[in-house]
């Protein structure tokens, strides 16, 4: 007994659902380009932004040397020398209880009143001392003076500060000057008087030299 073979039934294709991808994000609107947006220009808050941003770099930078025609343009060196007009300088070396004095961290008053010191001597009820002595061929002048508790106290009654000792000095040295030329007038005076003085006692007198005196024993005179 023979059995025939069924033909198998036809299947029915299974239509594949496609799955879907998910869409990539953009960071771009929707309809807009993927290219990056180009700036059309600074708003007020931008600009505001972008100044600040300006300061904080200049503050951070480190500061530039002023030349010296700007400094000079500015119209100030600094506190000691505020006038770029005056020109002052040291003449001589200055001395302050050994210590040098220099010219950038002194005042232009006090280098004025330094420069019109002449001689030495002592000053302000005997406190303070100049000392003006030749250092081969160039003066310097010494300032002295006490700095021990008491004298400091004593001296700081009778100057305020370096600038008044040095305006007492000079003024007490421009009469020393001036009572030193009265008495040079004087001896001078003097020294003219005693010299004529002494050529009226030297000098023969009308008639009364020898030849004359001789002349007049002869003639029993």
């Amino acid at each position: 007994m023979t059995f025939e073979k069924k033909a198998p039934k036809p299947s029915t294709p299974v239509e594949e659902t496609p799955v879907e991808q998910p869409e990539a994000q953009s960071n771009h609107a929707p309809g807009t380009s993927l290219a990056p947006a180009q700036p059309a220009g600074l708003d007020q808050f931008g600009q505001i932004i972008g100044d600040a941003v300006a300061r904080g770099i200049a503050q951070s930078a480190p500061p530039r040397r002023m030349t010296i025609g700007e400094y000079v343009r500015r119209g100030a060196i600094n506190q000691y020398h505020p006038d770029p007009k005056v020109r002052f300088s040291f003449d001589r070396d200055y001395y302050q209880n050994g210590h040098q004095i220099y010219f950038d961290t002194t005042h232009d008053r006090e280098v004025e009143l330094l420069n019109r010191l002449t001689h030495s001597g002592r000053y302000i009820n005997r406190l303070v001392e100049v000392v003006v002595v030749q250092n081969g061929s160039e003066e310097v002048v010494n300032i002295n003076f006490s700095n021990k508790r008491d004298k400091a106290f004593e001296l700081k009654g009778h100057a305020r500060d370096f600038t008044d000792i040095l305006q007492q000095i000079v003024a007490a040295q421009k009469e020393e000057r001036a009572d030193q030329e009265d008495d040079a007038a004087d001896r001078a005076e003097r020294k003219l008087a005693r010299q004529a003085k002494q050529a009226k006692k030297t000098q023969p007198s009308f008639g009364n030299s020898k030849a004359s005196r001789e002349a007049r024993e002869k003639v029993g005179a």
